[in-house]
């Protein structure tokens, strides 16, 4: 397809006209249908707009590829255990009985797009957010994290002192809470101290306590001052694994983060490494160890 028929066809599934998309790209109306019609060809800056606003690679857009994105992109951008969206999104599918390919159809996306976003290698744009908030009606800020809980309307109604009102059901991901929480009491950790233990300034101690999620690297700082897995922090495990040393932790962490092909690797080279560090103790023993008498002398008695 050319790169016309390829505009054309990302707008259209992106359900906006050609006014609403020159309005996004800040560009002409009339620029935008000389585009389709492959009249003009557009810059570099405005192919990387138009790649970003629908989710695809350049290369797609241009018709280079048949591939929504390149593979290269499609390494972690956030650590497995951390993919709070990815999570939120699986759960609410499932129950509403919903397929992968159904809720992908829903949210205008194809399904290897969505595939991606659950399991954590994509980043959905904002306008992308905006629908899986408008079909899931649950909050941006619980989509994104900024708060633990979100509200969602239902078809119920229940009577209040002769006024009815809607039922509305609360989401939450309170794992994290619970725990922050708990570890901060048995670590006597307060707004106080929060930046000397925890390397987070008072203001944002109280915002992760109290009001949302922490980002990525909060969380992490978090996982590394209390000596636990990010798993243990957003509930995934009960093993705490508290009882390792900070750079064995850290070890740990990178290693689960890792490809198969690439954990193998580590494995095969940390068994080499353990091998050569036993016989190079063995020599050092072996060296440092003083001669003992036989009983015997050299005339063998």
């Amino acid at each position: 397809m050319s790169f016309g028929e390829r505009l054309k066809e990302l707008r259209l599934k992106d359900g906006s006209t050609q006014l609403q998309l020159a309005k996004i790209l800040d560009i002409s109306k009339s620029n935008v249908s000389k585009y389709e019609s492959n009249c003009i060809e557009p810059n570099l800056d405005i192919v990387v707009k138009m790649a970003m606003h629908f989710g695809v690679s350049s290369d797609y857009l241009l018709g280079l590829s048949d591939e929504y994105y390149n593979k290269d992109d499609l390494e972690w951008k956030f650590s497995k255990v951390s993919n709070r969206l990815g999570n939120i999104l699986s759960t609410y599918r499932q129950k509403e009985n919903l397929s992968k390919a159904e809720f992908a159809q829903r949210l205008k996306i194809n399904k290897e797009l969505y595939d991606n976003i659950e399991i954590g290698r994509y980043e959905p744009t904002f306008e992308l957010l905006k629908r899986i908030s408008a079909e899931t009606q649950y909050d941006i800020d619980y989509l994104t994290g900024a708060s633990n809980h979100t509200t969602v309307p239902s078809n119920e109604i229940f009577e209040f002192s002769g006024k009815k009102c809607s039922v509305l059901y609360f989401e939450g991901d309170s794992h994290f809470k619970a725990r922050f929480e708990e570890l901060c009491l048995q670590n006597s950790i307060n707004q106080d101290n929060a930046e000397k233990r925890l390397g987070l300034d008072k203001q944002t101690y109280i915002d992760i306590r109290w009001n949302r999620m922490p980002t990525l690297s909060e969380l992490l700082k978090i996982s590394y001052a209390f000596g636990v897995s990010l798993d243990y922090l957003i509930g995934k495990t009960d093993i705490k694994l508290s009882s390792l040393k900070g750079d064995e932790l850290e070890l740990i962490l990178n290693y689960r983060d890792c490809f198969e092909h690439f954990k193998k690797s580590i494995f095969d080279r940390a068994k080499e490494l353990s091998l050569e560090s036993l016989h190079e103790k063995e020599a050092a023993v072996a060296a440092e160890t003083p001669l003992k008498k036989t009983g015997t002398d050299n005339r063998g008695k």
